[in-house]
């Protein structure tokens, strides 16, 4: 950005209207304090909601750290993609201390508020009213509340990308600088803490080369450029890829926790999901709707220049480009709207921007501004609630009362996933015994408990065949939570 173009953004037209030094200082403050009570608000919301019980991929975390001895060993002696080895890490020391939710969360949720601070510092480029906006979205979006509150490494992942990006925007005008050592660090921590960093450090490392590109006009020396700025970067993710070949190479193999081969249909509505629960839309929002007119807006946005001009490109890449690209590689697993987190954070960023574009226009244009932001707030605000609403029928209640009856035999629609839930329940408990489906004749199971997610009605009685005997189960009750990571039963 030139200077004229800096001086046309601040809204300064001549050095007569310049602020002074002490004024900005003043104005400074002011938003420090306000960035601080939004980092506080943030850290309110997700320490209420990270009361609750765990869910599968925690537990199964958990599970995974059974067989070690010593806590380095989770750096090569789990080979599994749920081990996300920071969390993992954690958790070892953690469970040793106290079985609370909330102690099991702790790092995410403190890695959660400082994604706000650094939101708020990134958009703050653009204005302070892009900052204030960008940070209260942050706090309350409940996608990016709902990964900040599980004990995994989608948290620090978030975290880990905004702070390489706000790097990579300091480093732009000198790819040589100090900067590129803070995106290096962020890369390979971020790694550390979740996989998935790697494809976001690419998609990074194209938005320099594009912007290089477009500062400099050709492609040689901008390639240049990136190569120099991501040379710390190349020995900082090193550690994390080099644990993945230590656990295969110790374990023998690499386990996935599922697969699901590519959709174009699901992956529209995972894609459809993040935004919803990012910007708070109603939950019978249309996908097509809510697809047709997010890609309209970025677009409008992007030709309007609502948004600075350097991040234009970043935008376009991430918002964009990548969605596109699922469709045009088809990768398995793509209906997960967690995958889509840099999505998210990006998606905020950019609706802040254009919030602090509409705070310029005029009084108009700050009461339309006002009026989208509080939309966004309220709507992140009821999905909060019926996410927390939820919990209150959640798995433990349907084990508890299975305990509490004096029959627990128990026998499922799907053993892989119940098992690990009764046996991490079953820790300290008086066990729940899980049978198997080709020991139901002679074991007799007095419980079923039945998956229910996508099924509206169920039976008032199950029938269910079992090698050469059958056995009727009656209804009892439902028990399931909502929200992005949810767990849905029936007794």
């Amino acid at each position: 950005m030139t200077a004229l173009e800096r001086q046309a953004s601040s809204g300064i037209s001549s050095p007569e209207e310049r602020p002074t030094p002490a004024s900005l200082l003043a104005r400074a403050d002011r938003l420090s304090v306000a960035v601080a009570a939004l980092v506080a608000a943030g850290l309110a919301v997700r320490l209420w909601c990270a009361r609750g019980p765990l869910w599968l991929d925690e537990i199964w975390s958990i599970e995974n750290l059974a067989p070690l001895t010593r806590p380095w060993q989770v750096f090569w002696g789990i080979s599994h993609d749920n081990n996300h080895f920071l969390n993992s890490f954690w958790l070892y020391f953690a469970t040793g201390f106290s079985a609370d939710e909330r102690f099991l969360r702790a790092p995410s949720i403190a890695m959660g508020g400082l994604t706000v601070a650094v939101m708020a510092r990134i958009a703050a480029r653009h204005s302070p009213a892009a900052a204030l906006a960008a940070g209260a979205m942050a706090a309350a979006s409940y996608f990016l509340v709902n990964y900040s509150v599980e004990a995994r490494g989608y948290a620090g992942m978030a975290l880990a990308i905004v702070v390489a990006f706000d790097a990579m925007e300091r480093a732009a005008a000198r790819p040589c600088s100090r900067a590129r050592f803070a995106f290096a660090a962020a890369a390979g921590i971020g790694l550390l803490w979740h996989l998935a960093m790697l494809p976001v450090i690419a998609l990074l490392a194209l938005i320099h080369l594009c912007e290089q590109r477009r500062e400099i006009g050709r492609w040689e020396p901008a390639a240049a450029a990136t190569l120099r700025f991501l040379a710390p970067t190349f020995v900082a993710i090193l550690p994390a890829l080099a644990f993945v070949v230590a656990g295969m190479a110790v374990v023998g193999h690499l386990t996935i926790g599922g697969v699901r081969a590519f959709d174009a249909s699901q992956a529209l509505a995972a894609i459809a999901d993040m935004a919803r629960d990012t910007i708070g839309l109603p939950l019978v929002a249309p996908t097509g709707l809510i697809l047709t007119a997010g890609a309209a807006a970025i677009l409008i946005a992007l030709r309007l220049r609502l948004v600075l001009n350097d991040r234009r490109i970043a935008y376009a890449v991430i918002l964009l480009a990548l969605p596109a690209a699922v469709f045009i590689f088809r990768p398995p697993n793509a209906h997960i709207p967690r995958y889509y987190l840099v999505c998210a954070l990006f998606l905020v960023l950019l609706i802040a921007e254009a919030f602090g574009d509409l705070w310029r226009a005029g009084a108009w244009g700050r009461l339309g501004a006002l009026a989208a932001l509080a939309a966004i707030l309220i709507g992140d605000a009821c999905l909060l609630i019926r996410y927390q609403a939820s919990k209150e029928t959640a798995w433990p209640q349907a084990l508890a009362a299975i305990a509490d009856s004096g029959q627990t035999a128990v026998a499922s629609s799907f053993d892989d996933r119940v098992g690990k839930f009764i046996a991490y329940y079953n820790r300290g408990r008086p066990p729940l015994d899980l049978v198997a489906r080709a020991d139901w004749c002679a074991r007799r199971p007095q419980w079923f408990i039945a998956e229910t997610a996508g099924i509206a009605d169920l039976p008032l009685e199950l029938d269910l065949p079992a090698g050469d005997c059958r056995t009727r189960f009656a209804f009892v009750r439902r028990y399931e939570t909502w929200g992005l990571s949810s767990v849905g039963w029936a007794l």
